[in-house]
């Protein structure tokens, strides 16, 4: 147990409780999550009426989405190599299809949307006047059952493959396949599923990667489809006859398909495979126009992307490493320690953060519910675990929490060292650390929903104590801005804090005092309870007195550097002063 108090502080056992998680802390504080509901929630959706971005309806767009893929890469080849009967595999799958685009437009038409202005807008007439300037009439032709309606005329089942109606029934799909462009809509949405956003993450997938994954995806879509309707025109004159290849297996048919859309999309054309009949003449030239916006446009955009954003971070890099260069020659540092300086900034440098600024304008960026959000999620609702913030106002909340910085310490690392300058304020996020004195004891061990640093901050005086990583710990950080924002804008949680300075430096002080006591108690055999508390009032009013001293000290050290400073602007002043009237002598004595 002394070996214990000795390595973590006297208060071990009461700040720490090893059962306790931060989902316990949030059920202590039920009342708080309640109170920061989001604004989105005070806008009230009506019962029969669908959020378009919560709830019920982004599962709704995974499965359109699926839908739409299949119509994507199954109907068209459906439409081109298979026949199908009545009833089989392919018609019931189809009917299924075509119930969900029924149910899309039902749920369409009973989906709020949200205007230019942000605003939520619930009015039916308004719904249905912005889904019939859109993809109203379009979903309601996909949405007909041409399958069906063939079967009620032709009864029996039998298919005549060649006769007119036929040719105009194994069209039914095609209406969907104008419903593809809608699923660029549904990507947008598809971050908010969970299993779609955990894919981002663990593949780390950045915009740009996601840019040029949906353009390479979208060529091979247009191979795919042109490839089928190529294959699609069936007559004595067509390629197919033309390179006898009318009973080759179905592969076959459908790789040198591919084989021709690809030759033609890289303007190889390698003439052996040609367009003669009108279909095919028609879509060999429509097929070179989508190319030459492939080939003109969309690789010159990804070139240009990739490009820029490389020579963009090359360019930063040549920078700092030239800084390097220079800082190390005018300070003579040794070759070792400046491979070590730029081997951490090749390390770092694709993990740079925001600088202040940017991070306000991004969050800026955002509406006050998503701002409410992401406080809220930040590191699975660590912000209910700080006394600072359980009780604030969610605007405090929303404003300052996502400007802390995330940092993370190892076992040993230290935060800061006593006699540093003090400007920022931390937060245990997990993990667990201590303080040290000047003469290395551990003292008041920081557990999660501990924040330290702040007395010196508010005192503006150097830090007074070590602080140490005792196991890999995460830190939220506040800095000197986040600090000014909350005095200038939050003043009444500024007075807070300030109010509550002088008790945390009083318990302070007394850990150490405690822990200074049980260390000469243990050195001196006399461990009795009476001892160790005569000890440690001793030892408390030295640190007392110590402290005031070292105030004092910093109190003159800074009323001299005022002085200095004030001297020095004055001496510069008289300085600017009597170079004028010596250029203006100098001007008398050359007229």
């Amino acid at each position: 147990m002394m070996r214990n108090i000795k390595l973590f502080g006297p208060r071990t056992l009461s700040c720490i409780d090893p059962s306790e998680s931060i989902s316990d802390v949030l059920t202590k504080h039920q009342n708080l999550i309640k109170s920061v509901k989001t604004t989105s929630e005070a806008i009230i959706v009506p019962i029969y009426m669908f959020h378009p971005s919560e709830g019920f309806k982004v599962y709704w767009n995974l499965i359109l989405g699926l839908s739409l893929l299949y119509t994507a890469i199954v109907t068209p080849f459906l439409l081109a190599f298979i026949i199908s009967r009545e009833f089989d595999d392919w018609f019931v799958i189809d009917c299924i299809l075509t119930g969900v685009f029924i149910f899309d437009v039902i749920i369409t038409l009973n989906t709020a949307y949200i205007d230019d202005e942000g605003k939520l807008i619930c009015s039916r007439k308004q719904i249905f006047m912005k889904y019939l300037k859109g993809w109203l009439i379009i979903d309601i032709v996909a949405c007909i059952p041409f399958d069906l309606i063939q079967y009620s005329i032709n009864p029996n089942g039998q298919r005549a493959t060649y006769n007119t109606l036929s040719k105009l029934v194994r069209l039914k799909s095609l209406p969907r396949l104008f419903r593809l462009s809608k699923i660029l809509v549904l990507f947008k949405q598809a971050k908010s599923f969970p299993l779609l956003d955990n894919l981002y993450y663990f593949f780390s997938l950045s915009n740009s990667r996601v840019q040029m994954i949906s353009t390479f995806s979208m060529i091979l879509l247009s191979l795919h489809i042109i490839s089928c309707l190529w294959f699609y025109e069936f007559d004595p004159d067509t390629w197919i006859s033309r390179q006898g290849m009318i009973d080759s297996e179905l592969f076959d048919l459908y790789l040198t398909s591919i084989y021709w859309a690809l030759t033609t999309l890289g303007t190889f054309g390698y003439g052996d495979i040609t367009p003669k009949t009108t279909g095919e003449l028609l879509l060999a030239m429509l097929w070179m126009v989508v190319a030459i916006y492939f080939l003109s446009f969309a690789i010159s955009s990804l070139s240009s992307l990739i490009s820029s954003n490389e020579e963009g971070k090359r360019k930063i890099l040549d920078k700092r490493l030239a800084l390097i260069d220079n800082y190390a020659e005018e300070n003579r540092i040794t070759r070792k320690v400046k491979q070590k300086m730029q081997k951490y900034v090749k390390e770092t440098f694709d993990k740079d953060e925001y600088s202040f600024s940017e991070t306000i304008e991004l969050l800026n960026y955002f509406s006050i519910p998503l701002r409410i959000e992401i406080a809220q999620n930040l590191h699975h609702n660590a912000v209910f675990i700080f006394d600072l913030f359980q009780n604030a106002e969610e605007r405090f909340v929303y404003t300052i929490i996502p400007l802390l910085r995330t940092e993370y310490y190892i076992s040993g690392d230290y935060v800061y060292t006593e006699g540093e300058l003090s400007k920022e304020i931390y937060f245990v996020i997990s993990g667990k650390g201590h303080f040290v004195s000047s003469e290395k004891f551990r003292f008041k061990v920081l557990c999660p929903g501990h924040y330290f640093g702040d007395i010196e901050v508010v005192k503006k005086i150097k830090r007074d104590f070590s602080v140490r990583a005792a196991e890999d710990t995460k830190i939220w950080k506040m800095s000197q801005d986040v600090i000014k924002i909350i005095e200038i804008e939050f003043h009444y949680v500024f007075e807070e804090m300030v109010n509550a300075v002088d008790k945390r430096d009083h318990r302070m002080l007394m850990d150490l005092a405690e822990m200074r006591a049980i260390n000469k108690a243990s050195e001196s055999g006399n461990s009795n309870l009476k001892n160790i508390r005569k000890l440690i009032t001793e030892e408390y009013q030295k640190l007392v007195i110590q402290q005031e001293t070292q105030k004092t000290e910093q109190d003159d050290i800074s009323r001299i550097e005022l002085k200095l400073e004030h001297c020095k602007n004055f001496i510069q002043k008289n300085s600017t002063l009597l170079e004028d009237i010596e250029k203006s002598l100098e001007r008398l004595c050359n007229s």
